[in-house]
């Protein structure tokens, strides 16, 4: 099950991080103020730049026309078991109202895509549980 921060957890974890930090006092691991340097400072070599310019090449994107019509919604059906077995293109989507689950034609079967899930919030105790780990 899947869990979320809401904002009671949020002000709470907050306050967790505050009180751990304040008793902080060993600070051996600071970084130092270099003069003439700023936060935004680019000290990547010649060699670094080129290595990632390789990567940022905008032909190796797909296009939106290469992605069109991937998947076609094609209906809903009450259980799996009366998805189509023939007739089907590959990219045809179905919702199984059963389970909130869609399933793609891959050209051969269907393919589960995802399901409805819950969601709940993180509890006070959740965080006094990672807090301490």
């Amino acid at each position: 099950m899947a869990k979320y921060l809401d904002n009671d957890g949020l002000l709470y974890l907050w306050q967790k991080i505050k009180t751990k930090f304040a008793t902080i006092t060993d600070l051996d691991g600071k970084v130092d103020k270099v003069t003439g340097k700023g936060l935004s400072t680019n000290d990547y070599t010649t060699a670094e730049k080129n290595k990632l310019a390789a990567f940022g090449a905008a032909s190796t994107y797909a296009l939106k026309t290469d992605i069109t019509n991937m998947y076609k919604y094609k209906g809903s059906v009450a259980t799996v078991s009366v998805l189509p077995a023939s007739g089907n293109t590959t990219g045809d989507v179905y919702n199984v109202e059963s389970s909130g689950m869609n399933y793609a034609w891959d050209g051969t079967a269907w393919d589960a895509l995802g399901e409805i899930f819950t969601i709940t919030s993180i509890s006070n105790s959740d965080i006094d549980t990672i807090v301490v780990s």
